[in-house]
């Protein structure tokens, strides 16, 4: 009795050998990722060792607000933390010139008495015609420790003079002199010559203005001098 057999086709001599193809290509595939990433670990584990990030974004850390928050650390992360703080490369980036901190104050106040250093105001110097009065306004600044009024005056001439002679006003003063009242002054000198040397009152944050009135009737030339000192 004989058997009777398949005939061999394309199909089942080449199957078996496609799927034997495909089983190892997909293992080599397999094999290579994950040699691949094994790589990039290692390459990411050996960079990381050893850097330190700070706490504070380098860039913040120059704001005086930030420098002023920032944390101390104590306690055995105490020296790790400032040894790398210490050790920054010499090389990087930021090889700039240390900033120049920036007062809040001017340079010219006294931080312990709160006044200011001023160059003294030379108010007049020389020869001027007065017919009734002029004013020689000035106005004191802020935070001016001892101000002072110096100065002399001569009216020329040899007539008769009347309201003649020197006041100093201060400002809601000389609004009342000017409605014709006269009884209040900080100097008065009703001669035809004369000096002045009146020490004015401190100021802290307002100015404070002043007139310096020379006065003279008729009409008169007056030589003067005066000179208005801060401190």
């Amino acid at each position: 009795m004989s058997v009777a057999r398949e005939p061999l086709t394309w199909r089942s001599v080449f199957q078996p050998l496609i799927a034997a193809v495909l089983l190892l290509a997909f293992t080599f595939g397999a094999i290579r990722l994950h040699k691949g990433w094994q790589s990039v670990w290692h390459t990411q584990t050996v960079a990381g060792k050893g850097q330190f990030v700070p706490p504070v974004d380098p860039a913040l850390a120059k704001d005086p607000s930030v420098q002023a928050a920032k944390i101390k650390v104590i306690g055995p992360l105490a020296s790790q933390v400032q040894g790398a703080e210490d050790s920054r490369d010499p090389t990087s980036a930021d090889t700039g010139q240390p900033e120049v901190p920036v007062s809040a104050s001017p340079a010219d106040v006294d931080l312990v008495k709160g006044f200011r250093h001023l160059a003294p105001l030379h108010l007049f110097h020389g020869r001027i015609s007065v017919q009734g009065y002029r004013d020689l306004q000035f106005e004191v600044p802020p935070h001016a420790s001892f101000p002072r009024v110096q100065g002399s005056y001569k009216q020329l001439g040899n007539g008769r003079l009347r309201n003649a002679g020197l006041l100093l006003l201060s400002d809601e003063q000389f609004r009342e002199f000017t409605h014709g009242n006269t009884a209040d002054a900080v100097f008065t000198n009703e001669g035809s010559s004369g000096t002045i040397d009146v020490a004015l009152s401190p100021t802290r944050i307002s100015s404070q203005k002043y007139h310096l009135l020379l006065r003279g009737s008729p009409a008169v030339n007056t030589e003067a001098d005066f000179t208005v000192s801060f401190d």
